[in-house]
């Protein structure tokens, strides 16, 4: 049984690529195996991380005052950082620490958005510090 079965007009083009393909490389077996090695050679392997879907940040902190003790789970934005609060406890204006980029990553039980992904890029953070 050979490959040559029928002829057929509209696949005339098809079977002279394929003629061609052949006689090209009757004298190297090797070339129809490097080719496809070639190629998964030059391509860089996935890692664990590229196959992991993204990690969503989380959008809920629980807000401790320092001063009160107050505690309120709040939702954080996930555009900006937020630099000042106010306690419903003790109506304190509370500012982040020295370091940090929002009352959130002082005072909060998770740290804002932006600086949740900055982490996970390896990043610093969403504005430098």
């Amino acid at each position: 049984m050979g490959v040559f079965h029928g002829f057929r007009r509209k696949h005339v083009n098809a079977y002279l690529d394929q003629f061609v393909f052949r006689w090209d490389r009757r004298h190297s077996y090797r070339s129809a195996f490097e080719r496809p090695v070639g190629v998964g050679v030059a391509i860089r392997p996935a890692t664990c991380t590229d196959l992991e879907p993204p990690m969503q940040p989380e959008l809920h902190s629980e807000f401790t005052c320092p001063h009160c003790g107050h505690r309120k789970v709040e939702e954080m934005p996930t555009d900006a950082c937020q630099f000042f609060y106010e306690c419903e406890g003790c109506s304190t204006l509370l500012r982040p620490k020295a370091g940090d980029c929002c009352v959130f990553c002082s005072y909060g039980s998770a740290p804002c958005p932006p600086i949740q992904l900055a982490r996970q890029d390896g990043g610093k953070g969403c504005c430098g510090c």
